[in-house]
C-alpha cells in the first residue's frame, strides 16, 4: 500500500469532519489554484510545497504541524474536532492546554 502525504490526509480528514469548509473556497484564502488542491485530495498530485501546504493550513484555521499530525495519527478523525476547537480558543487558554499536555506527557514518560 503507497504511503500518502500526511498533510493531504489531516486536511481530508478536517475537510469531512467540517462541511462547511469547502475546497475551492479553501483554496481561493490560500491562494492557490482550485485544481491543484483538488488533485491533492484526489491522490494525483502526491504532495504539496511546505509554502503551499502552510498557506492551507493558515486558510482553514489549523498549524501545519496540527494538519501533518491528523493524518499521521490513526486516531485523526476522532481528534479533529478537538484540534479544532483548540485552535479557535483564545491564545490564553491555547497555552493552558499546551502546558497541561506537557506536563500529562512528562509524567507519562517518567511512568515508563
Amino acid at each position: 500500500m503507497e504511503k500518502r502525504d500526511p498533510f493531504i490526509e489531516g486536511l481530508r480528514l478536517i475537510l469531512a469532519a467540517k462541511p462547511e469548509l469547502k475546497p475551492a473556497p479553501l483554496a481561493a484564502a490560500a491562494d492557490l489554484d482550485n485544481s491543484t488542491l483538488r488533485k491533492a485530495l484526489a491522490g494525483s498530485i502526491k504532495s504539496l510545497t511546505v509554502d503551499k501546504a502552510a498557506r492551507l493550513a493558515k486558510a482553514a484555521g489549523f498549524e501545519l504541524s496540527t494538519i501533518i499530525a491528523l493524518g499521521e495519527s490513526s486516531n485523526g478523525p476522532q481528534i479533529v474536532d478537538l484540534a479544532a476547537a483548540i485552535m479557535a480558543a483564545d491564545e490564553a487558554v491555547r497555552k493552558e492546554v499546551e502546558g497541561y499536555l506537557r506536563v500529562k506527557l512528562a509524567q507519562s514518560n517518567t511512568a515508563e
